[in-house]
Parts: structure tokens; C-alpha cells; sequence
């Protein structure tokens, strides 16, 4: 278990808006596309954050990275990481699929995530109805990353982490070792995956929120299709 500092008790009635927002990124023309689906619904107490939304709505035809996350909370805050030591950011998730393939991770999921957008680094635990995966991404961020250093890795480790119930909660965890190069994605403390050789970001950010993984096809999105998602998060921790 994470022995860090709980970020927010999540008390509600609902996300403060000094600690929480939406994730947004400014468009060529001068808008904002805001990764927030028109209905969701958005119930916090009792220590828990929940997001449902029953039929996804929010894509994007051009853009991958805008299709993928259909509504994205991240905290205001960023969270320096120390160049010696572990830094550990956990929490506990769990929820279900609402229609879609519920094997399928690329029709919906519940994630929580590790990220740097100066870097485009992502480091993220995924759920879908019946499946827990990790990723290891570096985002193609025009300007910011080249296309040859783009990548998404999806790893499962089902003998490792053994079954998982996703309907209950479960322990998510991501360590970070800046000195030692290296990254591990935890479940309930057993071993998910490791990544060695990675540059660390200086300072992270986490979020929660639910996303398709479909890739776009013939310059449109096939990311809706009739499914929805709902997550729950609680004891999000960050290093003390």
C-alpha cells in the first residue's frame, strides 16, 4: 500500500475546482477542444469519485489523441520528481462497461494516469469490464515529439497480477526511479511491468477519466459505437 499523502478526500459535493480540471488543448484555429463528454455524470462523496457516461459522444476525426480520451480529469497541481529515490503515485479503482466489448480495451476503459505533457510522457493504469493493462506512451505531440519517437505500449501480466475483479476496487500504483531509469506499474503490489532505460519527467501530473483506444480510419473516428463507460477512484496518493 501507498503510504504518500491522499490528494483530495473527495468529500464532494463535487470535484474542487482548485485541485481538479478538465484537460484541454488549443486548436489551430484558435478554439479549445476540452476532453469532457457532453453527459457525464459526475458524483462525488464519501471519499469516492465516479464518473458515468452511458453512450460515449466525443470524438475526433484528425487528431488521435483527441479521439482517444472521451473525459479526461487532471489535477491542477504538478508533482516535482526527485532525481534520487522512488516516487510513487497509487490509487484505487474500480467500475464497469456499458455496452461495447468488455474484453476489448479499445472500446472503453477506466484508466488513472501518470503523465508529463512537456515531454508527452504517459505512464497510466487501464480497466476495461474484465481486463487490467498498464501503458508506456510518448504521445505524437506536433512540435513536440517526432514521429519516430512516438510510441503506445499496452502490457497485460495476468499470471503476475493474477484475476482481476473489476468491479471491485483494486490498487493501482506507478513508481518512478529517475536515478535508477526505470518505471514500474504495480496491481495490489505485485509486478505489472517494468520499463527500464526511460528519461523521467522532472515533475508529473495524475488524472482519472474514460477513453476508447480505436484507431481513426480513413481521416474519421470509429470510437463511437454505441458504448459508455463508468469508473470510480478513491485514496489518491502522491508522495508526501
Amino acid at each position: 500500500m501507498n503510504d504518500g499523502v491522499l490528494y483530495d478526500e473527495l468529500l464532494g459535493p463535487g470535484l474542487d475546482a482548485a485541485r481538479w480540471e478538465v484537460l484541454q488543448f488549443p486548436l489551430d484555429d484558435g478554439g479549445i477542444w476540452r476532453l469532457e463528454e457532453p453527459e457525464a455524470k459526475i458524483t462525488v462523496g464519501g471519499g469516492t469519485a465516479e464518473i458515468r457516461v452511458d453512450r460515449y459522444q466525443r470524438s475526433h476525426d484528425t487528431v488521435q489523441i483527441f479521439d482517444n480520451p472521451k473525459h479526461l480529469v487532471a489535477t491542477v497541481d504538478e508533482f516535482p520528481v526527485p532525481r534520487a529515490g522512488e516516487s510513487v503515485f497509487s490509487v484505487q479503482m474500480a467500475g464497469h462497461a456499458i455496452g461495447g466489448n468488455p474484453d476489448d480495451y479499445r472500446d472503453a476503459f477506466f484508466a488513472f494516469n501518470v503523465f508529463d505533457m512537456r515531454t508527452a510522457t504517459i505512464f497510466d493504469h487501464l480497466v476495461t469490464g474484465t481486463r487490467a493493462l498498464v501503458v508506456h506512451e510518448r504521445l505524437l505531440v506536433p512540435g513536440v515529439v517526432d514521429p519516430a519517437d512516438a510510441f503506445t505500449w499496452l502490457v497485460e501480466a495476468p499470471l503476475s497480477v493474477g484475476e482481476i475483479d473489476t468491479s471491485r476496487f483494486h490498487e493501482y500504483a506507478v513508481v518512478l526511479d529517475p536515478g535508477a531509469r526505470r518505471v514500474r506499474w504495480q496491481v495490489d503490489g505485485r509486478l505489472a511491468h517494468e520499463a527500464r532505460d526511460v528519461d523521467v519527467p522532472e515533475s508529473v501530473r495524475i488524472g482519472f477519466g474514460l477513453f476508447t483506444l480505436h484507431q481513426l480510419r480513413d481521416g474519421r473516428s470509429v470510437s463511437l459505437r454505441g458504448q459508455g463507460m463508468s469508473g470510480c477512484w478513491r485514496e489518491l496518493r502522491v508522495p508526501a
